[in-house]
């Protein structure tokens, strides 16, 4: 068919065809190279190649830059840090004593005791409206109270005292058992025999009693940052050790109450709205009615 053409050749090639069906030839050089990093969807995929896992280094790798690649997920050793828990005694309504597993924690301004021990003891509830805050200006409203004595084992220490009424101090205590074999000294009363087992924290003595239950008398474990501070209710353990598989959970002992914003909440709260008529009809309603 080119050749019964009677147009003019091309004046580019001089080939029968007509110039705007030139195409120039491509470079071939450049083509393979910009391939390279364009694949075409023609391009194949290569069988042979490794499998590519960037959470392994490869084989090649060198001992010393495998070590720094898996570094990121080595477990490093855990330090936990013992809560100064005590057992003392409660009065209940009776007048009888219960034995109660406390924290002492000098970065409270309140006493706190647990709703549900609250109503084992059937103390009588006082109602009050203080706003309790802690750590990151988190807070809670409390809205009763109770006063009852506290004691020790031997009845050496009494103490009547109002403590708030919260539904949880905090989880058990420590999170998990702690290995304490050999770090407690020799022939010393413990306020807390099981300070090193998980248990439920039923009260907490703040900054009011705080430094009127510590006695003279601290003494140190040997190989290990434990301290054993004398108490009324006996030695509590304090300081920190490092124990494997512990969980990442900290206790922040600092609570306080705001009177200002507690007022606040309290006119909120006493503020008695009466809803207003919107119209004539709807006050005769509510005269006749």
């Amino acid at each position: 068919m080119a050749s019964k053409c009677k147009a003019k050749p091309c004046k580019l090639c001089a080939k029968r065809h007509h110039v705007s069906l030139h195409f120039p030839k491509q470079n071939t050089d450049f083509q393979t190279s910009a391939n390279a990093f364009h694949p075409s969807t023609q391009s194949r995929l290569n069988a042979e190649a490794r499998e590519f896992n960037p959470a392994f280094p490869s084989r090649e790798v060198s001992e010393k830059d495998s070590n720094a690649v898996f570094a990121i997920n080595q477990k490093k050793g855990t330090t936990s840090v013992f809560l100064s828990s005590v057992k003392c005694f409660v009065k209940d309504s009776y007048d009888e004593k219960w034995q109660i597993r406390g924290l002492l924690d000098v970065g409270s301004m309140t006493n706190l005791i647990t709703k549900k021990f609250v109503e084992k003891l059937g103390l009588r509830k006082e109602k009050v409206n203080i706003l309790v805050t802690c750590l990151n200006d988190s807070s809670v409203c409390v809205k009763n109270c109770v006063t009852t004595e506290i004691s020790n084992s031997d009845g050496s220490y009494k103490k009547r005292i109002k403590m708030l009424v919260v539904d949880k101090i905090t989880d058990l205590t420590p999170v998990k058992n702690l290995n304490v074999k050999g770090l407690i000294p020799e022939n010393i009363n413990l306020a807390d025999d099981s300070f090193y087992v998980p248990g439920p924290i039923d009260c907490l003595l703040g900054a009011e009693i705080f430094y009127e239950l510590l006695r003279s008398g601290q003494i140190r474990s040997e190989n290990s940052n434990l301290i054993f501070q004398n108490t009324v209710f006996g030695f509590v353990a304090s300081g920190s050790n490092s124990f494997a598989d512990t969980e990442a959970r900290v206790h922040c002992g600092l609570i306080k109450g705001d009177l200002n914003q507690t007022l606040k909440m309290f006119w909120e709260l006493e503020n008695v709205e009466v809803e207003k008529p919107k119209n004539e009809e709807a006050i005769f309603v509510r005269i006749t009615s």
